[in-house]
């Protein structure tokens, strides 16, 4: 049972920082789980939040990695919520978007990202449309955040006219973080505004 959603991408500002790879353990990633979720089993619909089973669903996790570093990756994750675990399946397609985060305030983030890297199953290589994409200018937003008891960023959420709109979750973890870590580092060798399709 796989599913294949069409996902909306708008995803690198390739900015002179410090490589995604350089620390990434301390990178916090945050999940939208507002979206439809489906049993791994047997595919029958899921709610997030009463799942007692492996789940499946098509959204979009943020990273905001150190030195103001950020990644938006959409595509199909899996939830167990017997170990707490999300798995990243970027086998069934994906998008990644890269930029940069910096704090305007205690309630407040600034985000400037641009599309940077997609699979075959979302963006091929001959589609006009999705080569318009990677040459699209950075796109700004503002994004909202709430702080747990010890001031660690626990919710991120979008403004409500952005395509990545709804709360967005600290997720505790992410099993294949080093297979995301590699779709980053690959995006990051290729110059801004040209087709990557990996």
């Amino acid at each position: 049972m796989k599913l294949r959603i069409a996902v909306s991408f708008v995803l690198v500002v390739l900015l002179p920082f410090q490589p995604f790879a350089a620390s990434t353990s301390a990178v916090q990633f945050f999940i939208d789980t507002s979206g439809e979720w489906r049993s791994w089993r047997n595919d029958s619909a899921q709610k997030f939040s009463e799942a007692s089973e492996r789940i499946q669903g098509a959204t979009t996790v943020f990273g905001l990695y150190p030195h103001g570093r950020l990644a938006l990756i959409s595509g199909f994750f899996s939830y167990d919520p017997k170990t707490s675990e999300f798995n990243f399946d970027p086998g069934e397609g994906f998008g990644l978007s890269l930029g940069t985060w910096s704090q305007v305030n205690a309630e407040r983030l600034q985000v400037e990202y641009r599309f940077a890297l997609a699979d075959k199953f979302i963006c091929s290589t001959d589609d006009p449309h999705c080569e318009k994409q990677y040459k699209r200018p950075p796109e700004k937003a503002t994004w909202r955040i709430t702080r747990g008891g010890h001031g660690n960023i626990t919710t991120v959420e979008p403004d409500t006219f952005s395509p990545y709109a709804g709360q967005h979750i600290l997720l505790q973890k992410l099993t294949n973080q080093a297979e995301v870590d590699s779709m980053i580092a690959y995006a990051e060798k290729r110059p801004s505004g040209t087709p990557a399709i990996k």
